[in-house]
């Protein structure tokens, strides 16, 4: 005799367990993965922030000094949008690759549900054909009836079983490639925002190390020199 106190078999629970361990992963995965991105964020803004602070300070100053710090704010500003494509591209291939597993979670469970009710029918036939055979062992059209419908509640077992099972294995299959795909993503979009930072950086600490300030030095003493106070000039004695 089946119970129709466990409607639920290692079947489910292996799937469920599978599922739920997904859900609960993934879903950290994209807490994670959208912490990581605002952070690149927080740096582009802070890196933006540092270009500005530092071409106030270039208007400050002498022309050639002046001239070096501009060509240290632009570079800020060139790495940055570097790093804006990356994010943006981290948003696209990886994190949205992600998103769609909430749905689909919740669709297994629900198969998972459908399956565990079609086990809980075939448990209340299977009882049903049971009392018929004990009660009434000779009412061969009532025995017949009940065997009936639990061959159909069987068969409805069978059919969410293959459904469920078939649904798991894609599931499976999709979220390995998902997330191989996403980590692929994830550090190609992280090499080409490195190497074009260092290209970046590189070209740029050419150009600074390209600065001499002698005409600023002169310009300096020579601002010096006109603020000076003149020196008094000492009576002759008579």
């Amino acid at each position: 005799m089946f119970s129709i106190e466990r409607t639920t078999d290692k079947k489910s629970q292996t799937i469920s367990t599978l599922v739920r361990t997904s859900e609960r992963n993934i879903g950290s995965l994209q807490t994670v993965m959208a912490g990581y991105l605002r952070n690149q964020e927080r740096l582009r803004k802070k890196s933006v922030k540092m270009s500005g602070l530092v071409k106030a300070f270039a208007s400050m100053e002498t022309p050639q000094f002046g001239e070096m710090l501009a060509c240290f704010a632009e570079m800020l500003i060139e790495r940055e949008k570097e790093r804006d494509k990356m994010i943006e591209r981290i948003q696209v291939l990886s994190e949205e690759m992600l998103k769609v597993y909430p749905a689909l979670c919740h669709k297994l469970k629900e198969e998972l549900r459908t399956r565990d009710a079609a086990l809980e029918k075939e448990a209340k036939k299977q009882q049903q054909l049971d009392k018929v055979l004990t009660k009434e062992s000779g009412n061969r059209p009532k025995i017949s009836q009940s065997q009936m419908e639990l061959a159909g509640a069987s068969h409805e077992v069978a059919h969410a079983t293959g459904s469920v099972l078939e649904s798991t294995a894609r599931f499976e299959v999709k979220k390995r490639e998902d997330i191989q795909s996403c980590f692929r993503e994830f550090l190609w979009s992280e090499i080409q925002f490195h190497a074009s930072s260092l290209e970046i950086a590189s070209h740029y600490h050419k150009l600074l190390a390209e600065y001499s300030f002698g005409d600023d030095a002169e310009d300096i003493q020579a601002k010096l020199e006109s603020t000076s106070p003149t020196t008094p000039t000492t009576p002759r004695s008579r």
